[in-house]
């Protein structure tokens, strides 16, 4: 049987489909067809519950485990390979990305943490872009960085983050040459 958001014995079926018994180590493909449930948005994530019962014969099973799966359908995709570079000496971090073809998608958001020696902050919305890309202007020198990305819908419905990638900015060199003297 297959149901939306939660399992079946609470939620009803959307659909059960009946198959014939399956040998035990035997593996077998099955196929459905789940309508999609009222209001369905493409861009809002939903789980997908499908569990095997068996009826007729019980086969008593050490471990049922592997006859239940959620999958998780919809959604917004996720920005992939998020990069930094950063420019020694400037208190910048270019953060890129691969573009997403997905027509759903009408921007990025981008998330800043600080990590203060092994005590990471909390997760900061710092900006957003149109585009796979965004410059970080309020980094600081010395202090370690990790950003995140989303993708987002017209509706503002968000995808899950990105992997996170971090990076120190070194503090600069400043070296001062007096000449003729100082007062």
């Amino acid at each position: 049987s297959a149901s939306w958001d939660e399992a079946s014995s609470r939620a009803g079926s959307a659909v059960t489909v009946n198959i014939p018994a399956i040998a035990a180590g035997a593996g077998r493909s099955i196929s459905l067809s789940v309508p999609l449930p009222a209001g369905y948005q493409s861009d809002v994530q939903r789980p997908l519950y499908i569990q095997i019962k068996p009826s007729g014969r019980i086969v008593l099973d050490v471990d049922n485990s592997n006859n239940q799966r959620v999958l998780l359908l919809g959604g917004m995709p996720i920005p992939l390979q998020p990069n930094l570079l950063k420019v020694p000496g400037k208190a910048l971090m270019y953060l890129r990305w691969q573009p997403s073809t997905d027509a759903r998608v009408k921007g990025y958001r981008i998330y800043a943490q600080e990590v203060v020696g092994n005590n990471p902050g909390p997760w900061v919305p710092i900006g957003s872009s149109p585009v796979e890309g965004f410059v970080d202007m309020t980094a600081r020198f010395g202090i370690k960085r990790n950003y995140r990305i989303t993708s987002y819908s017209a509706r503002g419905i968000e995808s899950i983050a990105s992997d996170v990638s971090g990076l120190t900015l070194a503090t600069p060199e400043v070296n001062f040459e007096f000449k003729n003297g100082f007062e």
